[in-house]
């Protein structure tokens, strides 16, 4: 997801975390503090804002500095939230295969078609001359397969190096919150 991509590359420098923000399931929100703190309604008219005025990077930094905790916290659930629907699919291919004894043909299928696709697709484009007007089109479906695949490959073979570190933020979270709670009650 990319909502608001444009806001978020000008303000990655900054406020890192609230750029990573802006592109997930927490850009609503994120979106609302970042117009309240430029006075804009938008995204176009945050980044004209934020080219016309640079100064106002640092607001963002200080808010983010500010609010580190309360946008971690954003990031966790969202994380959480796709670690859920992951675990959601592959439950329910699990579960399907204990109900009906056999796997998902229509998963498997769709799996299949899209990998030969992709090496079709790149095929073609390596060793068949194709007039001009095509090549973009080849070019987006390649893209399109591409990612698919590389969604396929996490859902068979498990987490990439970004889920790990998503885990281990939040067993870090995890561990914060089991020592805030500790000292709460000892105080």
């Amino acid at each position: 997801m990319n909502f608001f991509k444009k806001l978020a590359g000008k303000i990655k420098h900054h406020a890192p975390l609230m750029a990573n923000l802006l592109q997930g399931t927490a850009a609503g929100e994120v979106m609302g503090i970042v117009t309240n703190l430029l006075g804009v309604k938008n995204e176009d008219e945050a980044v004209k804002a934020l080219e016309a005025k640079p100064e106002l990077l640092l607001q963002l930094k200080q808010y983010e500095m500010d609010h580190k905790i309360k946008l971690e916290e954003l990031q966790l659930e969202a994380t959480k939230a796709y670690l859920a629907d992951v675990q959601s699919a592959r439950g329910r291919e699990i579960e399907m295969t204990k109900t009906t004894g056999k796997r998902d043909l229509t998963m498997i299928g769709l799996t299949w078609i899209t990998i030969i696709g992709f090496f079709a697709i790149l095929g073609i484009i390596i060793f068949v001359p194709v007039p001009k007007g095509t090549q973009p089109l080849l070019y987006i479906l390649l893209g399109v397969l591409g990612t698919n695949c590389t969604n396929i490959y996490g859902f068979y073979f498990g987490s990439s190096q970004g889920s790990q570190d998503k885990t281990a933020m939040m067993n870090n979270q995890s561990l914060i919150k089991g020592k805030d709670e500790k000292n709460e009650s000892a105080g």
